[in-house]
């Protein structure tokens, strides 16, 4: 009995193979773009576009879309078109990721996916977790109540006296050699800390210095430290055990730190200020409810971006790192109508594509491993 992985694996085979006889170039990454970022493709070098309708093995879910090859800092790349039309009531989540797997079968290792979000809300502390307020200065503190009384009146019992804890106290001899022994251990931290500086300043390596990312506001730019997958949804689901990749993909090292790390301090270099944080992948297409957005939050998520968990679940189930950018249109709990949204993410795409361009210049100063741990990246010349 066939099962569905049988028929799309072969149809992702296909497909790699149709491109490979055209002459398509192999990529080292995808850059899967959102709405409102139509101009990238003419930022390639050698850039050439396919029409995907022709493709055998394509599903009719991208027949409409274009794949274009080229290159960015030397990386040869592959860009998608965002979908032209909304295919999620008519495809299953493993074709929206078709093109994930159908990369990673010509070559790819890293995916770079743009999208849209929205700004959860920052939380405060839970009542009672907020520290014991001191009295202010001049203010003297109310006074106690006297020896052998409690706070509610008389003591019905003898209270026993106060210990004497001078009896606890070490030895002069012994305190002596402590203090000794903590001024040494107060003289190394500092010394270390002089040479962690020192090493700072001398280093001008982007994937050894975290760049001080910004915190995340509404028309600004977040790269995803970690994301939540709160859909409910995968693209793994119905297609079972599959030769593209594990039946249980490991997700910890999908958002690599060293991609990261050189992309950010990239973008600073370009005059952009990213936040860095965990984005809640929620369903589409809707917008979330206020109690969703503070839900996201308290599970320690900074932004929420609609239909994400799908290319980043296809990532990790085919080995590609990943370094997912979000350009942060709204803030949860604005009411604004969905021409408004429209109107905010291509105000924000420029923003987006000069944050791709930073991560692509990244991976030209990166390099590959090797089959064993494909798609994880190194600073060049590093073991």
């Amino acid at each position: 009995m066939s099962r569905p992985s049988d028929s799309f694996d072969a149809a992702v085979a296909r497909a790699a193979r149709a491109l490979s006889k055209r002459g398509v170039p192999a990529p080292r990454a995808l850059l899967s773009l959102a709405t409102g970022l139509d101009l990238l493709p003419e930022r390639l070098e050698r850039a050439e576009a396919w029409p995907l309708a022709d493709i055998d093995g394509i599903p009719a879910t991208y027949r409409a879309s274009r794949l274009f090859s080229g290159e960015l800092y030397g990386t040869p790349v592959w860009v998608l078109e965002d979908l032209s039309s909304d295919p999620l009531p008519r495809a299953r989540g493993y074709e929206l990721a078709f093109p994930i797997w159908l990369a990673a079968q010509s070559g790819a290792r890293v995916l770079l996916h743009a999208s849209a979000g929205t700004v959860l809300p920052k939380l405060h502390p839970l009542p009672g977790s907020e520290a014991p307020a001191r009295p202010e200065p001049g203010l003297k503190p109310e006074p106690r109540p006297p020896e052998g009384e409690a706070e509610g009146g008389p003591a019905r019992g003898r209270l026993l006296p106060r210990p004497d804890l001078s009896l606890l106290r070490p030895p002069p001899a012994v305190s002596a050699a402590a203090q000794r022994l903590l001024q040494a251990a107060k003289a190394r931290v500092e010394a270390a800390k002089e040479a962690a500086k020192e090493a700072v300043e001398q280093s001008v390596d982007p994937v050894e210095m975290e760049a001080e990312p910004h915190e995340p506001e509404p028309g600004g730019l977040l790269f995803a430290s970690d994301h939540l997958n709160v859909s409910g949804r995968s693209p793994l689901e119905a297609l079972g055990e599959s030769r593209l990749g594990p039946l249980f993909p490991d997700q910890s090292r999908l958002h690599d730190p060293a991609l990261r790390r050189a992309a950010l301090a990239l973008a600073q270099g370009r005059g952009l200020f990213p936040s860095v944080g965990i984005v809640a992948c929620t369903p589409a297409p809707h917008l979330d409810t206020p109690a969703e957005s503070r839900a996201w939050a308290l599970l320690g998520a900074q932004a929420a971006v609609q239909g994400l968990a799908t290319p980043l679940i296809a990532a990790a189930h085919a080995g590609l790192s990943a370094l997912a950018l979000v350009a942060l249109v709204d803030a949860a709990g604005e009411s604004l109508a969905v021409r408004r949204l429209l109107e905010r993410a291509e105000k924000t795409a420029p923003l987006l594509e000069e944050g791709l361009i930073a991560a692509a210049e990244a991976l030209a100063g990166l390099d590959f491993e090797g089959e064993e741990q494909a798609g994880k990246v190194r600073p060049k010349g590093r073991p």
